[in-house]
């Protein structure tokens, strides 16, 4: 199959939608043989920052000297980025080639499969047969019915920052949510959990007690800052020594912090050999687009992918760290099926002004009707077709002082950055 019919069969899939349930994924697998019985994972899920986390974990592992696969989603640019081994995203020509030893099963499915649950197979298969000492597994949207919960076990399972998204899907309270989350913990793990609400806490406390599993709680208060400004942060916790990360807010410190804590977890079980060396290089060395990334400093133009209210809240709060309460131009797109109204709202409270476009996306909010709900705000409001004309429109009419922030989806920050 070439790539571009791989690639053809990929978009056919994503017709059928997300269909919670493990049952089509489990056959797959059955069919081509269950690589992910023969694989070792470090398994994370949440609703924010579980990419960055991820990455995190992944750099430090690689650099450890274990051959470790990275499984992310969504990809940016181009799908290889989902499938990762060593930093390196897999090329078209392995990639059409997994494809295919999968796809040849896909019909013997009674239930069409969905285009994740054909993605996770794909990725378990090929890290399988480049013999991955360790597998990074990000979860997708969900957790217990997320097609990467096939797996049997965790060395250590991770659940990052959760809040409200997708609740069409995963629910509408926060304890809903969380119990799809902490679906991914099974008998007998270790969990390392970041700092939650006591609502959400005390539902992974409870799956925690209910599967004999031990709670390893992220402790921010430990954190000591030493320096943080727009190239890097510095900092100390306990028992390691000083680490500079280049992924910037304070969120990317906490972060980094459960990764450290996932990290020691793995360590303790005495047959992985991370060392403080490790840890420090890893960390330092993570690059992870589209969060707080700046792309330019004159003016400063900031790309940032948050798309839910938690995430906007974490955007508005470094700006201001960053800026000194400075109002910003923003450039905003947004689909339709986030809370757009309260992430607005937000965002209107240090805005000078607001570019609204149109994303490259069915799912898109049309930007004449966004424009129309920013109205109330009394700030000034341009709305266009597309994100390129809204953003050279917001370049050209800023001085070289002024902060320019797209943000509202990934779909935004990637159409920028190609331009």
């Amino acid at each position: 199959m070439s790539f571009l019919n791989s690639f053809k069969f990929i978009n056919s899939l994503s017709k059928f939608g997300i269909k919670p349930g493990l049952e089509r994924i489990k056959q797959l697998l059955e069919f081509i043989g269950n690589p992910q019985k023969k694989l070792k994972f470090i398994h994370i899920a949440g609703t924010n920052g579980k990419g960055s986390i991820s990455s995190m974990i992944s750099q430090v592992l690689i650099e450890s000297g274990y051959k470790t696969g990275l499984f992310t989603s969504p990809h940016l640019y181009k799908i290889n980025e989902r499938f990762q081994i060593n930093g390196e995203c897999i090329d078209n020509e392995e990639l059409s080639k997994t494809m295919c030893d999968v796809k040849k099963f896909v019909n013997f499915i009674e239930d069409k499969v969905t285009e994740f649950e054909f993605l996770t197979a794909i990725g378990f298969e090929y890290f399988f047969q480049k013999k991955c000492d360790v597998v990074v597994l990000e979860a997708g949207l969900g957790g217990f019915y997320d097609s990467t919960n096939v797996i049997d076990f965790s060395e250590v399972a991770v659940i990052s920052s959760i809040s409200y998204d997708h609740t069409e899907i995963l629910g509408n309270s926060l304890v809903q949510i969380a119990s799809e989350k902490a679906g991914i913990i099974k008998n007998n793990s270790d969990v390392v959990v970041y700092e939650q609400e006591k609502s959400v806490y005390e539902v992974i406390k409870k799956k925690c007690f209910e599967t004999g599993s031990k709670i390893w709680n992220v402790n921010f208060s430990e954190i000591d800052i030493k320096k943080i400004d727009l190239e890097s942060s510095t900092f100390v916790v306990p028992n390691h020594p000083e680490i500079t990360i280049k992924l910037l807010g304070i969120h990317q410190i906490k972060n980094a912090c459960t990764a450290i804590k996932a990290l020691e977890v793995l360590k303790a079980k005495k047959v992985w050999n991370v060392t403080d060396s490790s840890l420090c290089s890893g960390l330092k060395n993570v690059k992870w687009p589209f969060r707080f990334e700046i792309i330019n400093t004159n003016p400063f133009i900031i790309l940032d992918g948050a798309h839910n209210l938690q995430g906007i809240e974490i955007l508005v709060d470094n700006l201001k760290f960053y800026f000194l309460e400075k109002k910003i131009s923003f450039v905003v797109g947004v689909l339709r099926d986030k809370s757009y109204s309260l992430m607005f709202k937000l965002l209107a409270s240090i805005a000078k002004c607001f570019y609204v476009v149109n994303l490259n996306n069915h799912r898109s909010l049309d930007a004449n009707f966004l424009s129309l709900h920013l109205k109330k705000y009394n700030l000034p409001i341009f709305s266009f077709n597309n994100a390129f004309n809204g953003f050279k429109a917001c370049v050209n009419n800023s001085k070289t002082e002024d902060i320019i922030c797209c943000t509202g989806s990934l779909y935004l920050a990637k159409i920028i950055k190609i331009l």
